[in-house]
């Protein structure tokens, strides 16, 4: 259990949404430009939720620690806290979104909310959610099935 959560509201998540922004402008913006370059909306609402963090009340900093296990099994520890969070603020009625882009200022972050000596996963903004949105399908192709009859 190597995961480490900070949470923080009112001028701390403040000073995280000044973050946000820069890191949209300095790092984002460019490869959702690329990737979605026939889809202006998706750049547009991206910006739009990097800017203002969802209007959530409360952002979630994840951190992880390093053990002797190595990075590897320090990330996906950590990100398995994070899918477990996620499902408990679903179950709760509430949202979040995972987010790594401001992770590209993670020192700023650190100072931010005081931490050291940990490294900043991502950061989840948390609150309760304009709308639901509905569940994507699923992608085909994704489990290859092998000795099962």
């Amino acid at each position: 259990q190597n995961w480490y959560f900070v949470v923080v509201e009112g001028e701390v998540k403040d000073k995280l949404i000044e973050v946000s922004k820069r890191a949209f402008k300095e790092f984002i913006s460019k490869s959702l430009k690329e990737v979605f370059k026939d889809r202006e909306t998706v750049i547009k609402e991206s910006e739009k939720f990097f800017y203002n963090l969802g209007n959530a009340p409360v952002v979630i900093c994840v951190y992880r620690s390093r053990t002797i296990e190595g990075e590897l099994t320090d990330i996906q520890s950590v990100a398995a806290a994070v899918e477990n969070l996620l499902l408990l603020i679903h179950e709760e009625g509430l949202g979040g979104c995972w987010m790594t882009g401001p992770v590209h200022l993670e020192n700023e972050i650190n100072k931010i909310v005081g931490v050291k000596s940990k490294k900043l996963q991502a950061i989840i903004p948390l609150g309760v959610p304009d709308i639901i949105p509905p569940t994507p399908k699923r992608k085909g192709g994704r489990i290859e099935w092998i000795g099962w009859d």
